[in-house]
């Protein structure tokens, strides 16, 4: 079993990622507000391979998730294991099982800093207690959905702007869409309270 891993695009630069497929893994699914806008399913529209990579990545999970938590160990265990790793160019945490993969994942591997944004809030509050501390979970903020009230007191925001977003606060991050360049890594060092604003792209 080999699941695909992305070494990077070119917002990250050279950070790698893994992902799933828009719209089937996230919250409200193809009906969710957002999935109009989404830059990963435009992505996945003009590049097949790209596509077939995040069904190939669900399919394998769904097929045996446990031989998929081997092969990601074995990643993770390995001498150019990443410094830095994103969960989710596309997709999200579609079920309690998979969100507890990743964390098993994340705790087992330290020496890694992973981040992951995220929508489906159902999902990852029963996990508030268990984050490890090398695991950066950030609640996406799209414009004119509201936010469960228990997020802002538990999660750091990402708030995509598109020129309507007025729930920014003034101390965010503004993102400048060079990951790799960033000088503090900041959305993998975000904690409760900080905020970061994506403009639309």
């Amino acid at each position: 079993m080999t699941l695909h891993i992305s070494n990077g695009n070119q917002k990250m630069g050279n950070i790698p990622s893994f992902s799933l497929p828009a719209g089937l893994t996230c919250c409200g699914g193809r009906n969710a507000p957002c999935f109009k806008d989404c830059y990963a399913e435009r992505l996945a529209k003009i590049r097949p391979s790209v596509r077939e990579a995040y069904e190939d990545n669900l399919r394998m999970l769904n097929g045996n998730m446990k031989e998929c938590e081997k092969f990601l160990h074995l990643y993770f265990d390995g001498i150019n294991s990443p410094r830095l790793f994103r969960i989710h160019v596309s997709g999200d945490f579609y079920s309690t099982d998979y969100m507890r993969m990743w964390l098993r994942i994340a705790d087992s591997h330290p020496h890694t800093q992973f981040m992951a944004f995220t929508k489906q809030f159902d999902v990852v509050k029963f996990f508030l207690e268990s984050i490890p501390e090398n695991f950066t979970l950030i609640a996406s903020a799209w414009p004119g959905v509201p936010l469960p009230k228990w997020v802002e007191g538990a999660l750091p925001i990402a708030y995509m702007q598109d020129g309507t977003e007025t729930r920014i606060p003034e101390s965010a991050h503004v993102c400048e869409g060079d990951c790799s360049g960033c000088c503090r890594g900041y959305c993998w060092s975000m904690k409760t309270g900080d905020a970061v604003v994506l403009p639309k792209h």
